[in-house]
């Protein structure tokens, strides 16, 4: 029918290629920016949570001493302590295109757990370039940058239903659900991937 249906057009036009999303090692230069775009990513999750819970994080969110991921003084000792040369665990900015920031990445070897165990203990997308692939395209990056990588692990709210079925998507399966800290009025979630490293580029 050419691009029309009976009442409507139809927006024919391919789609633009997404840019290329690469991973770079931060610097703790970067930590203001990624507490920025952590802050947005995060902030959506708010409305998951308990009241008291959101009203603690609010009243905290100055962006120097705000909560956790998106305070600039807490990022920049993460940032700063994880990529010195003495660990193996890194903490990198998601680029998209030349120069954009779109994300971040905190990966930490868990060698006190076992040899290959590593744990992917953050994660974050600008909500502005959130269901565009760029997510399963950072996971994907990180299996390639650890292939000797025998069992990834990680944690996630039991409110944060869309992370469930995004690690599951990616070879992820829920093995164990934590209550964690008796002050925090909800659980996590905790899964694992433990697929051989060929299967996990394949997803």
């Amino acid at each position: 029918m050419g691009g029309r249906l009976i009442g409507k057009e139809v927006d024919m036009a391919p789609r633009p290629k997404p840019r290329p999303v690469r991973l770079e090692i931060a610097s703790p230069e970067d930590a203001p920016q990624l507490a920025i775009v952590a802050s947005l990513a995060f902030f959506d999750d708010r409305r998951h949570m308990p009241e008291d819970v959101r009203a603690a994080i609010e009243a905290a969110d100055d962006p120097s001493k705000g909560p956790p991921h998106t305070s600039h003084a807490w990022l920049r000792r993460v940032i700063a302590q994880v990529n010195d040369d003495s660990t193996p665990s890194t903490y990198y900015k998601v680029i998209l295109g030349e120069d954009r920031v779109v994300g971040g990445l905190l990966v930490i070897e868990r060698s006190d757990v076992g040899d290959g165990e590593w744990r992917c203990e953050g994660i974050y997308v600008d909500p502005d370039y959130q269901n565009r692939g760029i997510g399963k395209e950072i996971v994907r990056r990180m299996f390639r940058l650890y292939p000797d990588a025998a069992r990834w692990s990680l944690d996630t709210p039991d409110y944060a239903t869309g992370n469930h079925h995004f690690y599951e998507r990616m070879g992820f399966t829920h093995f164990r659900t934590s209550d964690g800290d008796p002050s925090i009025p909800f659980a996590f979630y905790d899964f694992e991937n433990c697929l051989p490293h060929e299967e996990r580029l394949a997803l």
